[in-house]
C-alpha cells in the first residue's frame, strides 16, 4: 500500500527496528538490521540517511514522529519491526512523511536467512522507488546481485556488530566482538561484511589501548 508523499524525501532515518519475537537475547538481531539497512541506504548518492548512533537514541521512544522528524532533520522515517524464529525472519517497514505524520508505504517480507541480504537490498530498493529517487546502474546491479549467507555466519556477524555499537571502547568486549567475527569468516569465508566488521573491531581495539 503507498501514497505519494507531500514533498519530495531527500532525507531519512531509519528508526530501531522492534524486536517483536519475543525474546531479549534477539534485541542484537533487530539493532543490526537496523543498522544494515542504514548502511544499504547510505548507498544511495541522492539520499541523506541518519547514522545508527543518532538513530538508536530513539529506541522504545514514544515521541510523535513530526518531532523526530525535525529533531533529526528529515523528511522521511522508516520504521517497524523484525520477527526472528529458528532459520526464518520477517520484517515489516513501513516509509512515513515525518514533518506531517503520514503514511507513504508499507510492506512485509518473510525470508529465510540465509537470503537476508537480499531482503535488506530489496527495501532499499523498494524506499527508493517510493520516493522516486533514481539508482545508478551501479547500484542496481548490487541490488540484483545480492547474495547468499550461511545462517551461522549471519548469527555470528550481527553479535560482533551490536558489540560494536554499544561498547566499542571497551577492551573485553571488543575481543568478544573479534571473536564473533572470526567465527562469521570461518562460517562463511565469503561474507564480506565479517572482514569489515574483523577490521573495524581489530581498529577500535587498538584505539581503546591507547
Amino acid at each position: 500500500y503507498a501514497k505519494s508523499a507531500a514533498q519530495p524525501i531527500r532525507s531519512i532515518a531509519v528508526l530501531p527496528l522492534q524486536n517483536l519475537s519475543g525474546d531479549p537475547a534477539q534485541d542484537f538481531f533487530a539493532d543490526g538490521m537496523t543498522e544494515e539497512l542504514i548502511t544499504e541506504l547510505s548507498r544511495i548518492q541522492s539520499l541523506r540517511v541518519i547514522s545508527h548512533t543518532s538513530v538508536m537514541e530513539y529506541k522504545g521512544t514514544k515521541k510523535h514522529l513530526p518531532q523526530i522528524a525535525h529533531e533529526l532533520g528529515v523528511d522521511g522515517i522508516l520504521e517497524g519491526s523484525v520477527i526472528r524464529e529458528n532459520d526464518e525472519v520477517r520484517v515489516t517497514v513501513q516509509l512515513l512523511d515525518g514533518p506531517n505524520d503520514r503514511h507513504i508505504w508499507s510492506e512485509s517480507y518473510e525470508r529465510p536467512l540465509h537470503g537476508v541480504l537480499n531482503l535488506q537490498r530489496e527495501v532499499a530498493e523498494a524506499v527508493t522507488q517510493q520516493i522516486r529517487l533514481q539508482l545508478t546502474p551501479e547500484q542496481k546491479a548490487r541490488i540484483d546481485s545480492a547474495s547468499s549467507v550461511n545462517p551461522e555466519a549471519y548469527d555470528a556477524y550481527l553479535r560482533g556488530r551490536y558489540i560494536l555499537a554499544n561498547q566499542y571502547t571497551m577492551g573485553p568486549p571488543l575481543l568478544q566482538a573479534k571473536s564473533y567475527f572470526e567465527e562469521s569468516i570461518r562460517k562463511d569465508p565469503g561474507f564480506a561484511e565479517a572482514y569489515s566488521g574483523l577490521a573495524e573491531a581489530c581498529l577500535d581495539r587498538w584505539y581503546s589501548t591507547k
